[in-house]
């Protein structure tokens, strides 16, 4: 089955859409995570304080280090991923524009990663929600469906983005290889 259709958008437009809702989520999450990493000590102290945790058997300091890289490397990773999805965003915008389906490639791997570990995260956070609702600690499972509900959202805007890869690809034709294209050269059949 093919999607012919994103939410009710072509697959052309949908991608645009999808690309500019990221590109907006994305450019927000970089400047809360560039604003939490100048206030990380603000964050270390609000964790060392926290009424939940006790840090009886270990040294303070030493807990106050392990939660000050903790939130660095946590940080430092969705600052990261926010520039490396504008980039992919970009990419995928210019390609459809274009009609370029190479620059749709970049999107549709960084985003089947994406969607591989969120599929991975619903599993587990699903086990251990069924687990705490059978133990009696966990008294609902709404996270967790809200998680599959994300989960299978990502997976339809995959599909429907790898539908228009391969419908742009295909316009193009088929016996067009890339250095044909952008070399120039003439690329012989193996006989």
């Amino acid at each position: 089955m093919k999607p012919k259709k994103v939410c009710c958008l072509s697959l052309e437009t949908g991608a645009i859409v999808v690309a500019g809702i990221q590109m907006f989520l994305c450019a927000i999450s970089l400047v809360i995570g560039s604003i939490a990493m100048d206030h990380k000590e603000g964050l270390v102290d609000n964790v060392m304080n926290s009424n939940n945790l006790t840090w009886t058997d270990s040294d303070p300091d030493v807990v106050r280090a392990y939660v000050r890289t903790y939130i660095e490397v946590v940080l430092s990773f969705l600052i990261i991923a926010c520039i490396v999805n504008i980039i992919t965003d970009v990419s995928m915008i210019y390609g459809t524009i274009k009609k370029l389906h190479y620059f749709l490639l970049p999107w549709l791997i960084v985003f089947g990663f994406y969607t591989c570990l969120l599929v991975l995260e619903t599993v587990v956070f699903t086990g251990v929600s069924i687990y705490r609702v059978c133990t009696g600690s966990y008294p609902y499972l709404s996270a967790s469906l809200f998680a599959l509900l994300f989960t299978i959202l990502y997976a339809y805007i995959w599909i429907c983005m790898r539908t228009l890869y391969k419908k742009i690809k295909s316009s193009k034709g088929v016996n067009v290889y890339w250095n044909e294209k952008v070399l120039g050269e003439t690329v012989q059949p193996i006989s």
